[in-house]
């Protein structure tokens, strides 16, 4: 419960739920949960981009990690860390050492926030091979600009 408000995935916090062994205690912090106010959406104050050689290394890192779950765990902490310091065609390149595309679909959501420049994102659907995962992402960055005010 603690940890709920200071998430920075919100719409992810159902994985959470795999650590309960009862449905009850599922349920009941899904209900608690409800009741909340959405997270405060995290500020990310950019830094120095990804260098050509680091992301390589970074690439040949997750290349090397044989099981997808694993590999989306590493890739999100690497650019939750980043704070800003991807470009677009860089995320792309990320999302291209994942063979699925439901990986690929879940960690464009999740790299969109640490992207230094979103306006290029366009980039980022060339990653997809289907029109609906495409059409979803887009969804989903319009429902984070609808929630975000906009800046005077």
């Amino acid at each position: 419960m603690s940890a709920y408000p200071r998430t920075l995935d919100p719409e992810n916090f159902y994985e959470v739920y795999d650590a309960f062994a009862s449905f009850s205690k599922v349920f009941r912090l899904h209900d608690r949960i409800r009741g909340l106010a959405q997270p405060v959406p995290v500020v990310v104050e950019p830094r120095q981009k990804v260098a050509p050689g680091d992301l390589k290394n970074i690439l040949r890192s997750l290349r090397d990690e044989p099981f997808e779950p694993t590999r989306m765990t590493v890739a999100k902490q690497i650019l939750a860390a980043s704070k800003g310091a991807f470009l677009s065609v860089q995320v792309k390149q990320i999302l291209e050492t994942f063979a699925f595309e439901p990986s690929r679909l879940e960690l464009a959501k999740f790299a969109y926030r640490y992207t230094a420049d979103p306006e290029n994102n366009f980039v980022v659907n060339e990653a997809f091979a289907f029109s609906p995962s495409k059409q979803e992402l887009a969804k989903y960055i319009e429902s984070l600009r609808e929630a975000t005010p906009a800046r005077k």
